[in-house]
């Protein structure tokens, strides 16, 4: 627990400075000023903590996608067992064209993981030590003022400087008279070294606060751009954007628009999802409405909402219920479609393991389960 954090000093515990006979009554503007910057340095500290766990918290999510990689390679594995084309697949032209890219691209996907799992160790390390650095630069700082609060009120008779040291002190520089030291000048002159010293060592530890605060900030901005980079190169990874398809076609061979993807041309596949249209239906009105939406507004090969009847599951198993639907467990026959960059088309993978809604009168369900 941060304890120092609640210690809060202001000119009012220093009176015997800062009043109309005290010592530094010309630094109380830079003492308030100096207030007012470890206030602030405070908050700035708060504030880059929740960057950083932001930060963490954005690697961790990628990481937590490394259980998409055995479910690719287990399709992969079965799409291509081998480098050679198995038996039935002789002659196949884009087999080993199609195995290449393959390897390459759970290669790729695993070297990304690998970053993102260096990104979380090394948040992790400087953000314990940047709350290791603050905690140690607020207690310095306060500490320091504890300090200065005590001597303060060193004193004469009365529990605070008396008047007296600052006219000895005068005295020591515009008399030659002796006898200074029987009024223990040389003692109160030492405090008031100190306390001038305590003032210095609170600029010094602002700074050192300060430098802490935007090195961590740095350090923050860096990962992030490290985070940026190595997602882009993920979901170039993922959409197949890699070295083995550089001399690939550009443009679409039906309508000659430029590919947005490596052989997937977005306009095209809209045409195609409109003719399907008619081709089927869910009954509910709202949800066809949502998934026409999806499919018109497809921006990459497999980012799209389809409709599969019922008779296209087996082996369906009862999980549980929920407010709007009742959960099950099944294998899609046809299986799920994802788009291959080499043949230009979607291809299947049979028996996928899918969730299932069975949804209560979903003739009229509502907005809220929309929303959800």
């Amino acid at each position: 627990m941060d304890n120092t954090e609640n210690t809060e000093f202001s000119a009012d515990d220093f009176t015997s400075l800062f009043d109309s006979n005290g010592l530094l009554k010309d630094k109380l503007e830079g003492f308030n000023e100096n207030q007012k910057k470890l206030r602030s340095l405070n908050e700035k500290a708060k504030d880059v903590q929740e960057e950083n766990l932001k930060l963490k918290n954005e690697v961790k999510a990628w990481v937590n996608r490394k259980g998409q990689i055995k479910l690719a390679q287990s399709n992969i594995d079965n799409s291509y067992p081998s480098e050679v084309p198995p038996k039935g697949k002789e002659d196949d032209k884009t087999y080993q064209e199609r195995y290449a890219i393959a390897k390459e691209f759970i290669s790729g996907w695993r070297t990304c993981i690998d970053e993102f799992e260096d990104y979380q160790k090394k948040c992790d390390e400087f953000g314990k030590l940047f709350e290791e650095t603050t905690q140690k630069n607020k207690d310095s700082i306060n500490k320091t003022l504890s300090q200065l609060s005590k001597l303060s009120k060193l004193s004469l008779p009365g529990g605070s400087f008396h008047p007296l040291i600052y006219r000895l002190f005068k005295h020591s520089y515009h008399t030659k008279s002796r006898g200074c030291c029987n009024l223990g000048f040389f003692s109160k002159l030492n405090t008031m070294y100190q306390i001038e010293n305590l003032f210095i060592e609170i600029g010094v530890n602002l700074n050192i606060y300060q430098d802490d605060i935007t090195a961590t900030e740095d350090k923050i901005k860096e990962y992030r751009e490290l985070l940026d980079k190595t997602v882009l190169k993920l979901n170039r990874i993922r959409m197949a954007r890699t070295p083995a398809y550089s001399n690939q076609a550009q443009q679409c061979f039906v309508c000659n628009r430029p590919y947005v993807f490596i052989k997937w041309c977005k306009f095209c596949d809209i045409e195609q999802f409109k003719k399907q249209f008619s081709n089927w239906g869910s009954g509910n009105p709202e949800f066809d409405k949502i998934i026409h939406d999806s499919q018109l507004s497809i921006k990459y090969p497999n980012g799209f909402i389809q409709w599969i009847p019922y008779e296209k599951f087996v082996n369906v198993e009862f999980v549980g219920r929920g407010a709007y639907a009742n959960v099950y467990k099944a294998n899609w026959v046809e299986g799920l479609g994802t788009w291959d960059y080499a043949l230009g088309k979607r291809v299947r993978y049979p028996n996928t393991p899918v969730a299932l809604k069975e949804l209560k009168n979903s003739i009229h369900i509502g907005k809220e389960f929309l929303e959800e």
